[in-house]
């Protein structure tokens, strides 16, 4: 098989397919994934590209052939190509571009087909793309025909669709078009078999023209990343998967040239950076991309360089598709005349081969010059270090993984001998590398020496990071053949081997004077054994830096991976004499990775939990595992690790201090093999010491995974052996499920969002009190404890036992009601209910009780004293203990009701609420406002908690409560917006319901009697069935807690409005004002009416003549904004407009937000002589020095403009005097909301703010002194700066009155610029010389000791 094409970019992400290739790990450039590559605003199109868009055919040089009776339905296929093309070129986003594309896709291959029509976009498509984005209002288009990619019979329409195909083509190499290519790409697989080979060779003509332009004469100026970037399409068309033949044959067509530009830009890109530019990460990105492909040319394409007795034999990676190409090839091959200008000319074979033996001869010293120094980044010289591997066994079969074996210990191992370029390849009786005897003897004498160069003597000269980079590739290029193959140690090198036992190592990867030691006891020599892992292990013991150490990090998991591959699919114990694989038979796994290099690397990774570098803690980590993968192998059994080693594992772990973090997630991996018993064995108190230790946040995380594998191993181990013991005795067979299975689908609470948690465990009572007793008295012990310990503790362990069983709640809050110290009990029980109510466990309507659900399996296993607070009228039987475990016989004597229910004193939440203890108090927050469940209405006892908590926590001294306590009511208003809305569809729907007339009454009465007969067959709505369906007890019980809820939002804005007061504490103000911010953001003052959304449901009312004014009352006051309602006043604006020049930055701009949401004008500000005092005010504090005043001003100028200048469309004048005019009578109605109107007003705005500029300059310009007073223009330009932000740029050239608001804008511009010019050289005057500049200024004046005066302070 094949090698994959991407190994050096799958090292990055620990995938690798070439092959058989083990994981490769790594996760520098982390940060660069994440963000994107490209940027969204789509291709770069050039003039010239649109021009030959323009010239395309307009028609397909025919008659349009289809349906007469529906011809709006079909277009000429090249005049839709060309039309979405133009469209396309116009689109100025990626999304949209990707959308487009998908038309001109369906044009270009109607032509490919040979059909001269193509469907029309329908009329409904407005982006004028060629295709519309609503699928269903779409033109219907016929079913495709699944044979036409296969029909040899179809010829596409010439000249037509070779000069789109063209221009198709160039797409690809427009600059930021990468997420488009591989749909282009992609596009003829669906194309007839001679329309590919059209594709084909004008996709081949395009790279070689491209590659060819970057090779040039006229390139050498280029940086080396600008004449790589052509690769780019390359890159694309390698990393199309699965490939087809023609893709493959296109990257072989170019391979040669791509080689040879590939090592010119790469050594291009290292001279640049040993010169001392420095290289952006985008340009190596490009580098390494470049690469990548130079990878997938030497591992799928040797022939192209070696010679085609070299390729690998590719029979079983052949598509469907690939002899339908070579017959289309054939047949049109010879017959047309298709030849390019930009085909190369015809050479001899001699000189095509010594061209790319040259090429590969060049490519090759390029990676090893980046493996020789530092001047690309890591992530290339990773990249560069597995070409170079796969370079080493490029042209040698898959099936002699000996001559493999022996070339990678040649070029990496190997010792330079000047007699001998390969001793491992004749002491092992195979051919040299034929990289290595063909590629290489191109090159020149090695440096000043005057000997041939080969891979050892460049492996030789290689940075010990090149090293590093060039055993990852070996790990990654190399069979596992290979890398388990027993070698020969050739006679010069027993010196070093001492012919494969111990003595001192020629290891061309190791560290100067290093002695690495075989360690098996069998004397062979094995790359990964012998070579990589030793190597590997230095370099994780001595390593240069933290990042050094990464690396070494990730490659040890690498060949972890490759001996756990090994282990797994017996490739060293298999007989295959025919494959020349009898020296595997007798290598074990004992020999593969024997126990002293075992030891050697357990010690290596215990060192490195604790390392500051959490990628190399990551990757530690996940070595360990795959550590235990391979001692289970080594057990002979799926399953059977040996015990001594995990219990030695589990020791050595357990002796770290808790507050080590790192000894957790490994902890982890031992406890799900050894078993939770075992591991409790040896410490007893393992529980309660991770509780302790979650206090430390940076422990948390690790310690909740240890927690949660005890407890999983716990249950399981406890349910089992009470399992198999009642199958003993009764002798009947018994499903045991795993925590979580499936098999325990029926205990499982479905939530939406939310993971499937286990309501009731499956096992017996006493295996759950078993258990239970376990964990229950440590984790109420650390949630009644103080400080961080109860937060971490709340959020990463306590979820990890209510997912396993969500029954446990009830003798969790049992405990933690026993609890002696009654001040802590509030916040433990908040903590607990937080908590159960994120895993769906709680009562949806009140969250001091447990679901009905939760308590009735509670019941079976736990009895407990009900609470003096009773549900529904009725209570549980009670116990004769206040709480106490059930046993297996009890289980039967405790009734189980139906309205069995267990809750804690709402008095319990109050105090939480209320506590000095901010986590405390934040809890309660969570768990009276957040709730997963959308449509969630609070509760009345939520409501009255919050109605007592709130006001005391408005003002409170700890800006971060107070910031969760804005966060935590955001999440509340948005539940009663949304339930609120629900409630509207149920008022208008049912209004009987909501009447209040005695018929309506009486009518409603009698249904509800009727209902009451058939509990639940009435339901809202005509089709809704199963368990969404709400009958009429349900919905007029959700309107009436709507509109509870409604009337609590009221009391809040109100509460909120008082504590906004002038002269209030900041701390008191700003809450309040972020409060009512987020109430104006849930609920926008300026929302439509909602008479539209709700015409059905009006409409079928009036229909059963059950229409009338009360339920429309309702169903408008629950649609209501209540900041609408008691916001929009003149009272509030004034309270707001003073808070807009307040001292503190924040509050200014949260009530510059809040005003901005009130409609224009402003309410108490609606005539022209108050606007005009307001823009006199806001002028006069931009002339003020303070800072906090012009900065206010400059947010009140903003306002101003928005709500007068460009929302009601008022004329405003600052210079020279302030006006204020209304707009004409005409114009207040929807001219005023036009958007071309207020762009047009928009463009007049930038023009007032040049004027108000230039007025202040002219006065700086006649006294400086005067001027600089008054802070010279900074109000004002801090003002226009401001200002930018109303301006929308996106102008079209129609204007009105004949004016352009483009050009109006654009004039503008230019004049702001050189108004800022004029205010700096008038400004610089007084800077370079303040004491000179003011001539008129008296000696008091400038007296240094004062203030403002001299030239340190100014003006």
């Amino acid at each position: 098989p094949s090698a994959g094409a991407w190994a050096p970019q799958r090292a990055r992400h620990g995938v690798s397919r070439d092959r058989g290739a083990g994981a490769m790990s790594s996760k520098i450039g982390k940060r660069q994934q994440k963000r994107g590559r490209f940027d969204p605003s789509g291709a770069v199109t050039s003039p010239a590209f649109r021009r030959k868009l323009e010239s395309l055919p307009d028609d397909a040089n025919a008659s349009v052939v289809g349906d007469a009776s529906s011809p709006d339905e079909r277009e000429d296929a090249a005049a839709a190509f060309k039309a979405r093309a133009l469209a396309f070129a116009s689109l100025r986003s990626t999304a949209e571009e990707q959308t487009c594309l998908v038309g001109l896709i369906d044009a270009l291959a109607a032509l490919a087909a040979g059909e001269r029509v193509v469907f029309a976009p329908s009329r409904k498509d407005t982006s004028g793309d060629g295709f519309s984005r609503k699928k269903k209002h779409s033109a219907p288009r016929p079913k495709p025909n699944k044979k036409v990619d296969q029909d040899l019979t179809r010829d596409p329409i010439e000249p037509a669709f070779s000069r789109c195909l063209d221009a198709f083509v160039e797409i690809l190499f427009l600059p930021n078009t990468r997420p488009l290519h591989r749909a282009i790409v992609s596009a003829p697989r669906a194309f007839p078999p001679n329309a590919r080979v059209v594709f084909e060779r004008a996709l081949s003509n395009a790279l070689r023209a491209g590659i060819q332009t970057a090779r040039s004469v006229t390139s050498t100026g280029r940086s080396g990343a600008a004449r790589l970037r052509v690769l780019g399409v390359l890159f694309s068309v390698v990393s199309c998967q699965p490939q087809t033949a023609a893709e493959r044959r296109v990257v072989r067509a170019v391979a040669v040239e791509a080689a040879a530009l590939i090592g010119e830009g790469v050594l291009s890109m290292i001279q640049e950076a040993e010169t001392g530019r420095r290289v952006p990460p985008n340009e190596m990105e490009t580098c390494q991309e470049a690469i990548s492909v130079a990878y997938a040319l030497l591992q799928r394409h040797p022939g192209a360089f070696l010679g085609k007795r070299f390729d690998e034999d590719d029979e079983d990676d052949v598509n469907e598709d690939d002899e339908d190409d070579e017959d289309a090839e054939n047949q049109k091959g010879d017959g047309r005349d298709d030849a390019s200008p930009s085909e190369p000319e015809e050479k001899s074979g001699e000189e095509n081969n010594q061209d790319a033996l040259r090429a590969a001869s060049s490519l090759i010293a390029s990676l090893y010059r980046a493996l020789q120094g530092s001047s690309l980044s890591r992530e290339a010289a990773v990249s560069a270090g597995v070409t170079v591997a796969a370079a080493v066994g490029a042209g040698i079969k898959s099936s002699d993984p000996k001559r493999h074996a022996a070339a990678l210990a040649d070029a990496f191992a190997g010792v330079v001998d000047d007699d001998d370029a390969s001793p491992w390849c004749h002491a092992n009786g195979v051919e040299p590398a034929p990289t290595e005897s063909l590629a290489l003897a191109t090159l020149p004498f090695f440096g000043s020496t005057k000997k041939p160069t080969t891979f050892a003597r460049l492996s030789d000269a290689m940075h010990p990071f090149g090293r590093l980079c060039a055993a990852r590739g070996v790990l990654t290029a190399a069979s596992a053949e290979a890398l388990a193959f027993p070698l020969e140690v050739p006679k010069r090198a027993r010196s070093f081997f001492g012919g494969g036992g111990g003595g001192e190592s020629g290891n061309r990867f190791a560290a100067p004077g290093e002695n690495t030691q075989t360690h098996g006891n069998s004397g062979k020599w094995t790359l990964l054994t012998s070579y990589l892992l030793p190597y590997i292990c230095s370099s994780l013991e001595r390593p240069e830096d933290s990042h050094h150490k990464y690396h070494a990090a990730a490659a040890l998991r690498a060949a972890l991976v490759r001996v756990k591959a090994l282990a797994a699919s017996g490739a060293n114990r298999r007989r295959e004499r025919d494959g020349g694989f009898d020296e595997l038979l007798s290598f074990s796994l004992d020999e593969a990775f024997p126990a002293p290099l075992r030891d050697r690397v357990c010690a290596i990774l215990w060192a490195n939990w604790e390392d500051p570098l959490s990628q190399t803690v990551k990757e530690t980590h996940l070595s360990f595992e795959t550590l235990l993968d391979i001692e289970e192998a080594r057990g002979g059994m799926t399953g059977n690790v040996p015990d001594a080693f995990l219990e030695d594992a589990a020791k050595s772990l357990l002796k770290k201090d808790a507050s080590q973090k790192g000894r957790y997630v490994p902890l982890a991996a031992v406890a799900r093999r050894l078993g939770a018993k075992r591991l409790l064995s040896l410490a007893p108190d393992l529980l309660a010491k991770t509780l302790r230790a979650m206090k430390d946040d940076s422990v948390c995380t690790a310690a909740g995974a240890l927690v949660t594998a005890v407890s999983q191993s716990l249950l399981f181990e406890t349910t089992t052996e009470e399992e198999d013991a009642a199958a003993n005795e009764t002798e009947t067979e018994t499903e045991i499920a795993l925590p979580g299975a499936k098999k325990a689908e029926k205990c499982k609470l479905r939530r939406a969002g939310k993971d499937e948690n286990t309501v009731a465990a499956v096992g017996s009572p006493a295996a759950l009190a078993s258990w239970r007793a376990w964990w229950v008295g440590p984790l109420a012990d650390a949630l009644l404890s103080a400080g961080r310990q109860r937060a971490g503790v709340g959020t990463y362990a306590l979820p990890a036992f209510l997912k396993q069983d969500g029954a446990s709640v009830v003798p969790l809050l049992a405990r933690i009601q026993d609890a002696r110290d009654t001040s802590a009990v509030a916040s433990a029980v908040v903590a607990v209910l937080r908590s159960a109510r994120a895993l769906g466990l709680l009562d949806p309507e009140d969250p001091s009780r447990v679901s009905s659900r939760v308590a009735k399996a509670a019941a079976r296993t736990f009895a407990w004293r009900e609470t003096s607070r009773r549900r529904r009228g009725k209570t549980s039987k009670p116990s004769k203990d206040d709480v106490r475990s059930v046993s297996d016989g009890d289980v039967g004597d405790v009734s189980v009701s139906d309205d069995i229910s267990y809750g804690v004193e709402p008095d319990v939440l109050l105090a939480a609420a209320t506590r000095r203890d901010a986590r405390s108090r934040k809890d309660a927050l969570d768990l009276l406002c957040v709730d997963g469940k959308r449509f969630s209405l609070p509760g009345a006892l939520e409501r009255s908690v919050l109605r007592a908590a709130i006001p005391t926590h408005l003002r409170d001294a700890d800006a971060a409560f107070r910031g969760a306590l804005v966060s935590s009511l955001t999440h509340l208003m948005a539940r009663i917006k949304a339930g609120c809305l629900k409630a509207v569809v149920f008022a208008r729907a049912r209004p009987e319901l909501f009447a209040e007339t005695e018929d309506s009454n009486a009518k409603a009465n009698e249904k509800t009697q009727t209902l009451e007969k058939v509990k639940g067959a009435r339901r809202f709505g005509a089709h809704v069935t199963g368990p969404r369906a709400v009958d009429d007890f349900e919905a007029k019980r959700l309107v009436e807690n709507a509109s509870a809820c409604v009337s609590f939002t009221e009391w809040l804005v109100k509460t909120l409005v008082r504590s906004a007061y002038p002269g209030a504490p900041y701390e008191r103000k700003q809450t309040a004002l972020d409060l009512l911010l987020a109430v104006a953001e849930t609920f926008p003052p300026e929302t439509s009416s909602s008479a539209k959304i709700f015409q059905k449901e009006k409409a079928a009312a009036e229909v059963l003549n059950e229409s009338g004014s009360d339920h429309e009352r309702l169903a408008s006051r629950l649609e209501c904004s209540p900041y609408a309602t008691l916001c929009l006043g003149p009272d509030v604006v004034t309270c707001l407009l003073g808070a807009a020049v307040d001292s503190w930055d924040k509050l200014r701009v949260c009530a510059f937000r809040l005003l901005s949401k009130h409609p224009a004008p402003l309410a108490g500000i609606d005539d022209a002589d108050a606007v005009a005092a307001h823009f006199s005010w806001a002028l006069a504090l931009s002339r003020s020095p303070r800072v906090r005043e012009s900065d206010a001003a400059a947010l009140l100028l903003r306002l101003l403009f928005r709500k007068y200048a460009l929302d009601g469309g008022w004329t405003i004048a600052l210079t020279p005097t302030t006006v204020a005019t209304p707009p004409a009578a005409g114009e207040a109605g929807g001219d005023v909301r036009n958007p071309s109107s207020r762009r047009a007003r928009t463009a007049k705005l930038l023009g007032t703010m040049c004027d108000l500029i230039e007025h202040e300059c002219e006065k700086a310009e006649r006294d400086l002194f005067a001027a600089c007073r008054q802070s010279l223009a900074h109000g004002a330009l801090l003002a226009t700066r401001y200002v930018l932000e109303e301006i929308d740029f996106s102008f079209s050239d129609d204007g009105a009155d004949g004016a352009s608001p483009r050009l109006l804008v654009k004039a503008s511009l230019a004049r702001l610029l050189r108004l800022l010019e004029r205010v700096t050289a008038t400004a610089l005057r007084s800077i370079s010389a303040p004491d000179g500049a003011n001539v008129g200024a008296a000696a008091a004046d400038i007296a240094p000791d004062r203030k403002g005066g001299g030239s340190g302070q100014g003006a």
